[in-house]
């Protein structure tokens, strides 16, 4: 067999189940997914819950807080930016949101993401131990990622943002005010 017809690109014959705008955009299949995804947040606020990871922010004394803190700056600089391209760049200017459009702003976001994440390890890694892992991954794909997938609008998602890192900034800057 000619080397030619072995590297002959790939026909596109099988359907991606979790693909949304492919042929298979059926009401029922976009119903199951968002099904998927709710199980999947419910489940990891679930576990969240169970590990009292709210709770422990405010009452463990294990916690570090100074890069919590910084986690949480992080976190806002994050947000901003987001709000930025797809709602001031995206929206108001019309430009097409993309890589080849925001190259240095997706390499920004991706450092801000990994200095984040740094910063949360470190500040829980007191209280958690290896656990730790565990606590991130279901607040990054667990609650961030499949809230992200289940409202797919940028308004309601930036919206949604800003009230709740409002309500968690109120609570986090009164703790230990007393």
């Amino acid at each position: 067999m000619d080397i030619e017809q072995e590297r002959r690109p790939l026909t596109n014959t099988v359907e991606n189940p979790y693909q949304v705008n492919g042929s298979n955009n059926t009401l029922a299949a976009k119903a199951l997914l968002r099904l998927q995804r709710l199980v999947y947040l419910s489940l990891s606020l679930f576990g969240l819950y169970k590990l009292h990871f709210y709770r422990a922010i405010f009452v463990s004394v294990r916690i570090r807080h100074v890069p919590f803190q910084w986690g949480l700056a992080l976190t806002i600089a994050m947000f901003f930016i987001k709000a930025y391209v797809e709602l001031y760049q995206g929206r108001l200017h019309q430009q097409r949101v993309n890589y080849q459009n925001f190259r240095q702003t997706t390499h920004l976001f991706l450092l801000l993401w990994t200095m984040t994440s740094v910063c949360f390890f470190v500040a829980l890694w007191p209280h958690y131990k290896w656990n730790t892992f565990l606590v991130l991954f279901l607040l990054a794909f667990g609650v961030v990622l499949q809230f992200l997938l289940l409202v797919p609008n940028p308004w309601a998602q930036n919206g949604v943002a800003l009230v709740g890192l409002t309500f968690f900034l109120q609570d986090y800057a009164g703790f230990g005010a007393a």
